[in-house]
C-alpha cells in the first residue's frame, strides 16, 4: 500500500510545477535531439561526439559533450556551407588527446582538412597540418604529452591499375591516379621526424574490387584509424585493406598484418573476417578491439568485436563480440571502446536504414544493453563516440540564486547568455516553478550550467532534491526522464510492481513484475511519486518528468 501520510507530506512541500518548453535562439534550437533509454547505470564519465547532417537537416554538423544521462553540456555548432557528401562541414576525431589537450578535425571544403587543438577552456591554441604535399586526414590523431604530433595524411600516384578489376569487372587504367596514405610524425616544434608511405609498402592487389569503382581513379588503402601500441610502435586500420597492420615506429617496416589478402594470421572462435572496419584499438588486457562494419562479410552486419592476439603464433582468437541488431551493415565511420568498467561502448556509424539503427549503444560484459542513444533525425550520424572520465573540471557557469528578489544569475565575464525561458539576460526572474538552465559562451562554442530546481515560489533557493542515480536498494535512471525509467535492484531481483502517481495522489499508471525500462512517454511534465513494491514493502521515490 501507497504511504498516503508520507506522500500527502511530500505534497504539501512541493508546489505544483510546470516545466518551461525550450525557446533557445542561438544554442539549444542547434542542437540535434537525442533519443535516450536507459537498461542500467552506464559507465561513468562523459561522451565526446560529433554530429554530422548526411543532407540537408534542421540541425547543423557540430562538436558535443554529453553527460552521462545523454544531455549536452558542451555544443559547437557549425554552420558554414560546402558541397557533400557531408553538410554543411565534416567534423571529425573529437577528442582528449594523452597531452591533455582536446581536439577536433574539420573538413571546411574537400581536400582541405585542418586538425585543431584546444586547452580546458575550449580555447584553440594550436592547430596543424601535413607538409611535403600531403593532404591531412583527419580521421584520427595523436598529440602526445611530450608535444609530438602523429599525423595521417593522403598522397596521389599516377599507376598502373591494368592489372585490377573494378566493382564492375572493368579493368583499371594504366594511368589511373591512386591515393595512397602518408604517416607523418613531428616533434613538438613541428619539424618532421619520420615519414611513411602505405604505397611503398602495400601491392596494388591488395585493394578489394569492391573499394574500386572508378578504372581512372583508386582509393587504395583508404585509413581511418592510429594508435600507439604498448611497445610504442603504430597500429593501424586500412578501410579498402579489409586490414589491420602493426607498423614498426622507427624503421617503417611492417611487423605484422592481420586480416585481408595478406594477413599473417590464422582466426579461431570467428569465422567471418572482418571488412570495411574502423577504430582498431589495444585496450588494458592486451587484446585488439576494433569496430567492424561488416559492410562485405558473408552474412552482413556490423558489430563490435574483441580479439586475443598471440603474435609469435599469429593466432587471432575472437574473445567478445556484439552484433548491431537486425544485422545492419555500417556503411562508414563507427567505433568500438572498451569503459573502465568493463562495459563497451559502440558507436554504429552509417548502419543503415538509420531509421531502423542505434546511433549508440552501451553493452556490459556479459552483453546486456546498458543504455542507448538515438538521434531523433534520421539524416544524422556521429562520426566517433568516446566516452571519458575527465582529467578536468569543465568550467560550466554557476547559478546564483537571490532568495529576496526571486531571481536566478549566471557569472559575469561572459558575451552571451541563454536561458531555457527565451531569455538573453545575465539574469531572470523566476515567475513559475519548474527546471532552469543557463548557457553561455566558452571557447569556441557553449557550455551549460547544471539544471537549478524551482518547486516552492515561497522558496525559490530550495532546489529539489532529486536522486539520479543508484540509491542502496534501487537504480533509478535518469531522473528527471523524458520518456522512459530504469528501475532496478541492486541485486537485479525483479520488483513486483512500481505505481505512479501525480501530486493530488492520483494514480496515474501502473507497471507489474519490473526489471528493465518503463514507458512514461504517456505521461506530461511534471512531479511525480514512484511507488517501488518489492519484498512485501513500499518505498516512494520523487520523479521528475520534463519533456
Amino acid at each position: 500500500m501507497l504511504n498516503y501520510k508520507l506522500l500527502r507530506k511530500w505534497i504539501l512541500c512541493t508546489s505544483a510545477i510546470f516545466f518551461i518548453p525550450n525557446s533557445y535562439s542561438q544554442v539549444v534550437d542547434q542542437i540535434v535531439p537525442l533519443n535516450k533509454t536507459f537498461y542500467s547505470t552506464p559507465a561513468p564519465g562523459v561522451m565526446f561526439i560529433t554530429p554530422i547532417q548526411l543532407d540537408t537537416a534542421s540541425y547543423p554538423a557540430a562538436l558535443a559533450i554529453l553527460d552521462e544521462k545523454g544531455d549536452p553540456i558542451f555544443y559547437k555548432p557549425f554552420t558554414g556551407g560546402q558541397t557533400g557528401p557531408y553538410l554543411p562541414v565534416m567534423v571529425t576525431d573529437f577528442k582528449i588527446q594523452p597531452s591533455g589537450l582536446m581536439s577536433y578535425g574539420i573538413q571546411k571544403s574537400p581536400g582541405n582538412m585542418i586538425i585543431y587543438l584546444m586547452d580546458t577552456n575550449f580555447v584553440v591554441v594550436d592547430s596543424i597540418k601535413n607538409i611535403n604535399d600531403v593532404d591531412t586526414d583527419s580521421h584520427d590523431f595523436i598529440h602526445l604529452p611530450d608535444g609530438t604530433f602523429h599525423l595521417v595524411g593522403t598522397e596521389e600516384r599516377i599507376m598502373d591499375c591494368s592489372s585490377l578489376l573494378t566493382a564492375n569487372g572493368i579493368a583499371g587504367s594504366v594511368n589511373a591516379t591512386v591515393v595512397g596514405n602518408v604517416i607523418q610524425r613531428f616533434s613538438a616544434d613541428k619539424t618532421l621526424e619520420f615519414e611513411w608511405k602505405s604505397l611503398d609498402y602495400f601491392n596494388l592487389s591488395d585493394v578489394y574490387s569492391q573499394y574500386f569503382t572508378n578504372p581512372n581513379y583508386l582509393d587504395h588503402s583508404h585509413y581511418n584509424s592510429i594508435d600507439i601500441d604498448t611497445d610504442g610502435n603504430y597500429l593501424l586500420s586500412w578501410r579498402h585493406l579489409n586490414e589491420v597492420t602493426k607498423v614498426d615506429a622507427n624503421t617503417g617496416e611492417i611487423i605484422w598484418r592481420l586480416g585481408g589478402k595478406s594477413g599473417d594470421f590464422t582466426f579461431e572462435g570467428d569465422t567471418m573476417p572482418f571488412s570495411a572496419q574502423h577504430d582498431a584499438r589495444r585496450i588494458a588486457n592486451g587484446n585488439l578491439t576494433i569496430f567492424d562494419n561488416g559492410l562485405y562479410n558473408s552474412t552482413p552486419g556490423a558489430r563490435a568485436i574483441e580479439y586475443a592476439v598471440d603474435e609469435e603464433n599469429f593466432v587471432a582468437t575472437a574473445v567478445w563480440q556484439f552484433a548491431e541488431q537486425g544485422g545492419l551493415p555500417s556503411m562508414f565511420i563507427g567505433s568500438n571502446r572498451r569503459q573502465s568498467n568493463g562495459n563497451t561502448l559502440i558507436d554504429w556509424g552509417g548502419a543503415f536504414p538509420l531509421s531502423e539503427s542505434i546511433t549508440i549503444t552501451e553493452v556490459d560484459e556479459a552483453g546486456n544493453v546498458v543504455m542507448e542513444l538515438d538521434f531523433a533525425d534520421d539524416l544524422f550520424v556521429t562520426y566517433r563516440t568516446i566516452k571519458e572520465v575527465l582529467p578536468f573540471e569543465l568550467p560550466r557557469p554557476e547559478i546564483n540564486c537571490n532568495g529576496e528578489t526571486n531571481t536566478l544569475s549566471a557569472p559575469d565575464g561572459y558575451e552571451f547568455y541563454e536561458w531555457n525561458t527565451g531569455a538573453q539576460t545575465q539574469s531572470i526572474v523566476v515567475e513559475d516553478t519548474g527546471i532552469y538552465q543557463v548557457w553561455v559562451n566558452q571557447g569556441i562554442g557553449y557550455i551549460s550550467s547544471e539544471t537549478f530546481y524551482v518547486d516552492d515560489l515561497e522558496n525559490v533557493c530550495g532546489q529539489l532534491s532529486i536522486v539520479n542515480n543508484s540509491t542502496q536498494l534501487f537504480e533509478i535512471y535518469p531522473n528527471p526522464a523524458r520518456d522512459k525509467i530504469y528501475i532496478g535492484k541492486s541485486d537485479h531481483s525483479t520488483i513486483s510492481a512500481v505505481n505512479i502517481y501525480n501530486q493530488v495522489g492520483e494514480k496515474v499508471v501502473g507497471f507489474v513484475r519490473i526489471k528493465g525500462n518503463l514507458d512514461i512517454s504517456s505521461l506530461p511534465s511534471g512531479m511525480y511519486f514512484l511507488e517501488i513494491i518489492h519484498d512485501g514493502q513500499s518505498t516512494v521515490q520523487k520523479l521528475l518528468i520534463s519533456k
